[in-house]
């Protein structure tokens, strides 16, 4: 798939200081610079939204000033924002290591560099509706699945203690959380 040259006229434009054909690049792709992020770093997207804001914000900025320095790509918008997405998550990710090196367990996941732009959007759309039916769950049960990781590595003692309630409690819980997000999400048969 070539480039589109409407594109690479927005994004010399938005380099140039054009907010309006940044804005419109960015309504056009910001969502798959972001979904590249999140799949380069999962673990710290779910536990810190701004990381996420922060590593957008530093791709697109890093995709401007190529085109400042007449260093654009020359096809393939769309994989050329994803590459730029995913070295800047992997070079915040080893920052992040090397100085709190014993705190983070963050680890850039395995991408599928051939994934085509539009696989990678219906995957997006999956997770936005995820995240839409989480938005609906109560805050309590909200509270208790900010804790899945223990849960489904069935550490339920230390899931049970860290939320303050009974072990079985929160088991009947996550059960009733997973029914519910089966069924927001239509798995649910």
């Amino acid at each position: 798939m070539g480039i589109d040259p409407a594109d690479i006229q927005l994004a010399h434009k938005a380099a140039g200081g054009d907010h309006d054909a940044l804005r419109v690049l960015m309504q056009r792709y910001d969502r798959l610079v972001r979904f590249a992020i999140f799949r380069a770093s999962r673990s710290r997207s779910l536990r810190d939204p701004d990381w996420l804001d922060t590593i957008a914000a530093d791709t697109w900025t890093a995709f401007l000033r190529s085109f400042t320095i007449g260093r654009g790509p020359d096809s393939a918008l769309k994989s050329y924002l994803v590459s730029i997405a995913r070295h800047k998550t992997v070079s915040a990710i080893r920052a992040a290591q090397r100085t709190l090196p014993a705190m983070t367990t963050d680890k850039p996941e395995e991408a599928d560099d051939r994934a085509a732009p539009a696989d990678l959007l219906v995957e997006l759309e999956d997770i936005e509706r995820l995240h839409a039916a989480v938005g609906s769950l109560d805050p309590e049960d909200q509270r208790i699945l900010a804790q899945a990781t223990l849960v489904t590595a069935k550490r339920w003692e230390e899931a049970s203690r860290v939320l303050g309630m009974a072990e079985s409690t929160l088991r009947s819980k996550w059960q009733r959380i997973l029914k519910r997000l089966r069924r927001v999400m239509g798995i649910d048969p």
